[in-house]
């Protein structure tokens, strides 16, 4: 084998339809087998065997076999953006991604259908932007194709399925959440800022609540703090206890509220949406809702004419019954109009066995006439039906 560099260059062979062609050595493989690449004419690859006799001559004896190119393969298809498992809220916009590739490298162009009719046309854009009926409510499919340039194509059929609750089946969603709570405690933080020199406050409390209607508020000017509270808050239904050191205060809040309309507490919403339809004129805000995420704007008028607000503004997440924004809004002093007084965000919502969700992070803006008091909440050591005796809330 010393004379192998003899074949270090260009060798004249044939290929095997017998024209000519030119091939250049490429490596050295066991048993005298050698890899040979094509001088032009279509084969990429041979494999070929080299018989070398020593002596005088050099005879060379090169039988090629071409390595066939693989058969071409169909795109790929991935994923679909969104999850075909997802409900969206009728008339919802749903951006559908396609995520696909070409075994081969090469580019792809994309087609989309709805209900087996024509949506786009071929193009190199793997997203389509589906409308969805906002009239009825019902199940769509969508089928997306990808294809490549030797136009192999594949394709990947999803359903989705939009849907178009009423007023009631939303609050009662709230209600269906919370059922299942009998009572829960957590340990609250609670800061609140005001903008004015010395008015931010930082209190650590222990919040109490038994349903459906009762709620204690404990706070320690430490969370290490223990021994008698500093200020003791209770809400017994339609009575309010405020306690501070051997002071003891009540309000009936049924009386105060008896000629201004209905109860507007958060609770009253979730645990009685019944009361609460019976005393608003309740109305869905497509423009308010975020219709593929399922989070349904709802506005509420007090019918009571002496009500001493004037509306309710409220976000609910339908797919875990959780009440992400909940605003109040009241008349403007002089003239026609209204005013927001306080708005209630939810910022993070923790889920707790059983499918119970609760938010954990809250924000509380009220807004009056001198300025804005800011309040973050937020609950952390949650237990949920330890069997909270009545007398805690006495």
């Amino acid at each position: 084998m010393e004379g192998i560099s003899f074949f270090s260059g260009r060798v004249n062979v044939s290929t095997a339809s017998n024209a000519e062609g030119g091939y250049r050595i490429e490596a050295l493989l066991p048993g005298g087998i050698y890899k040979v690449e094509c001088g032009g004419h279509g084969y990429k690859k041979y494999s070929a065997l080299l018989n070398i006799v020593s002596g005088r001559s050099h005879r060379r004896d090169i039988l090629l076999n071409p390595v066939h190119k693989p058969p071409n393969r169909p795109p790929v298809i991935k994923a679909v953006i969104p999850d075909p498992s997802g409900e969206f809220l009728a008339g919802a916009k749903v951006r559908v991604s396609v995520c696909a590739f070409d075994p081969e490298g090469g580019p792809l162009q994309y087609r989309f259908f709805v209900n087996e009719s024509a949506a786009k046309d071929w193009g190199a854009d793997p997203t389509y932007l589906w409308q969805s009926p906002s009239g009825s409510a019902g199940e769509f499919s969508i089928r997306c194709q990808a294809r490549d340039r030797a136009g192999l194509s594949s394709e990947k059929v999803l359903r989705y399925r939009t849907i178009q609750p009423t007023v009631k089946e939303i609050l009662d969603k709230i209600r269906l959440n919370y059922v299942a709570i009998s009572d829960f405690s957590a340990q609250m933080r609670f800061e609140s800022r005001t903008g004015l020199p010395q008015g931010n406050t930082v209190k650590y409390c222990r919040y109490y609540f038994k349903a459906p209607d009762k709620e204690r508020t404990d706070t320690y000017a430490k969370p290490s703090a223990t021994g008698v509270p500093e200020e003791t808050l209770i809400v017994n239904g339609g009575k309010l206890i405020f306690i501070s050191g051997s002071q003891r205060n009540e309000v009936d809040l049924k009386q105060e509220f008896s000629d201004s309309g209905m109860d507007i507490g958060l609770l009253n919403v979730c645990y009685a949406p019944d009361d609460f339809l019976s005393g608003h004129e309740v109305t869905l805000n497509t423009q308010a809702s975020d219709a593929l995420n399922l989070i349904i704007a709802l506005e509420a008028v007090p019918l009571k004419e002496n009500a001493l607000y004037t509306k309710l503004f409220l976000r609910v997440d339908y797919r875990r019954g959780v009440v992400m924004a909940y605003d109040i809004y009241t008349p403007l002093e002089e003239g026609e109009g209204m005013k927001l007084w306080q708005s209630i965000k939810t910022l993070k919502v923790r889920e707790f066995p059983g499918e119970i969700y609760l938010p954990v992070e809250m924000e509380k803006n009220i807004h009056l006439k001198g300025g804005m008091i800011y309040s973050k909440i937020n609950y952390n050591q949650l237990r949920l039906n330890s069997g909270l005796s009545e007398e805690k809330f006495k």
